[in-house]
């Protein structure tokens, strides 16, 4: 009996360390959050609202979906995108289509197929801490079913270089700052020159990405900034 009990509050501790692991992060929360877009001046480019549902728990994992809606600087829509948000304790799992929220205006009129990937962000975080590496692909076909392009992403040489306190006007958090190298290649007709950034992102553990930031060389070429966490 004594076994039996021991094995029942483990369970239930084990349970709740999970729910407090996972429910702080604002993509496992249904609600609104909002992100500006700056470009390289710092001025306010657009915006992007994710919108969290269907947050839920199965077999240690907790899980919720997203859309997003892409405005620019007068608040005109032009473009949506969905996808998932894991997380099983020790790691969330980011669903790497958050990344091509922005493409989707381009192929609106066409069918868009990409790979399942995850961005992969730990529970536990030190300085010098080596990130694994996403990679994603996107395929567009055409009308007729035939390929038209193909998007790739690959997002490497991700590593945690210290921390810092980020504040934004929806509120303020210690972060870790994670910099890591972005190559995207868009391909037409076996055709294409890839683009390559160096992006620094600011993760609040427990909570999310609160801040990233894309540059060349020394000139920062676009950053984005939570302003909104809506409940």
């Amino acid at each position: 009996m004594k076994h039996i009990l021991l094995a029942l509050l483990t369970a239930v501790a084990c349970s709740a360390l999970h729910a407090q692991k996972c429910s702080g992060y604002y993509y496992l929360n249904a609600g609104e959050v909002e992100m500006t877009n700056y470009d390289g001046r710092g001025k306010e480019s657009g915006k992007v609202v994710y919108k969290i549902s269907d947050v839920k728990t199965s077999g240690g994992t907790t899980s919720a979906s997203f859309e997003t809606i892409v405005t620019d600087k007068r608040g005109r829509q032009h473009s949506q995108g969905k996808g998932v948000y894991k997380c099983n304790g020790s790691t969330l799992f980011v669903d790497a289509r958050i990344a091509m929220s922005d493409q989707n205006e381009a192929y609106k009129d066409m069918d868009v197929k990409m790979t399942e990937a995850f961005i992969e962000y730990p529970a536990q975080f030190s300085e010098g801490l080596l990130l694994k590496d996403a990679n994603f692909k996107m395929s567009i076909f055409d009308k007729k079913g035939d390929l038209f392009s193909t998007v790739t992403y690959d997002m490497t040489n991700r590593k945690v270089k210290g921390q810092e306190t980020i504040t934004t006007a929806a509120g303020a958090w210690e972060c870790w700052k994670i910099g890591y190298d972005c190559k995207i290649r868009s391909e037409v007709a076996g055709i294409g020159i890839p683009v390559t950034f160096r992006v620094t992102e600011w993760f609040a553990s427990g909570v999310g990405v609160i801040k990233s930031e894309s540059s060349k060389g020394a000139k920062t070429v676009g950053s984005s900034l939570i302003t909104a966490i809506r409940k």
